[in-house]
């Protein structure tokens, strides 16, 4: 009967690691899994909030190598991933797999952002690493930590965004969507004494030139200590509209979005970052 017991203990642990990508807390170390020529270097670049103060975690792959496809086949408890200590204790993370499906670190330069289950309450001092356990042969071994002091509560003042902002986006593949691209833009968001009414255009680049593709039209309003931007660009060469839903907060003084998404009714949708110039 113990055998037994042993036996459906280890169904169940594989099946929730498969299942859900859960990290535990550092216990021993694993054995590296090889990079292959050129090593990549895994960093954790950025730690913000996001919609109700929920910690999010950018990665990049520094390069110069790739990050090997083990990262995204073998799924244990200590899967490489992203760790969070929350003033200092243990919180809990994910695997890169569970939050990065398309691969986007594979490749040098690559990134991907990890929005946690964690919610600031006040002022906390937050602690992110990536691949905590060493799983990954990486080129620098001695970056890939970074903290940070979050605090949420209400807004601060008012909601005043206006201003030129710099950023990417990357479209979702899809059935309308065959051929997703990913591209840089400017948008410069206008806005009378701080209302609640925003306008703006949106440029991209054409044959070389900066050039205005999109007029913008929408609403800004407070959500915790960020500001939602919601609202519609619409393409001056075809009229066609998109929709856009983003949570700005302010880092270091300036306005950025992490996580904001777009969509293109029978076009492409996608996601979106930018930081305020």
């Amino acid at each position: 009967m113990k055998k037994w017991g042993s036996v459906m203990g280890l169904v169940i642990l594989v099946s929730w690691i498969a299942t859900t990508g859960g990290l535990w807390s550092p216990t021993a170390a694993s054995a590296n899994i090889m990079g292959g020529p050129g090593l990549p270097d895994l960093t954790v670049t950025k730690i913000t909030m996001v919609e109700k103060c929920t910690v999010a975690v950018e990665v990049k792959n520094l390069g110069p190598g790739l990050v090997p496809d083990n990262v995204w086949t073998v799924h244990t408890p200590q899967s490489a991933g992203v760790y969070l200590y929350r003033n200092g204790n243990n919180y809990g993370g994910a695997a890169i797999w569970l939050f990065d499906p398309s691969k986007n670190l594979k490749n040098p330069g690559g990134t991907a952002t990890f929005v946690s289950n964690l919610n600031v309450s006040g002022t906390e001092s937050i602690k992110a690493v990536v691949d905590l356990w060493n799983v990954v042969k990486e080129a620098n071994e001695n970056n890939n930590s970074l903290g940070a002091k979050l605090t949420c509560g209400a807004p601060t003042g008012t909601c005043c965004v206006a201003g030129t902002y710099k950023g990417i986006h990357s479209d979702t593949a899809s059935a309308t969507c065959p051929t997703p691209k990913t591209e840089d833009f400017v948008f410069v968001i206008e806005q009378a004494n701080c209302g609640t009414g925003v306008t703006g255009k949106i440029e991209s680049m054409k044959n070389g030139v900066w050039t205005v593709t999109h007029s913008f039209k929408g609403t800004i309003t407070p959500s915790e200590k960020c500001c939602q931007l919601e609202g519609v660009a619409t393409e001056l060469t075809t009229g066609k509209a998109v929709s856009i839903k983003a949570l700005l907060c302010k880092t270091a003084g300036k306005w950025e979005v992490t996580n904001g998404t777009y969509q293109n009714l029978g076009g492409c949708g996608g996601t979106f970052k930018m930081q305020q110039t």
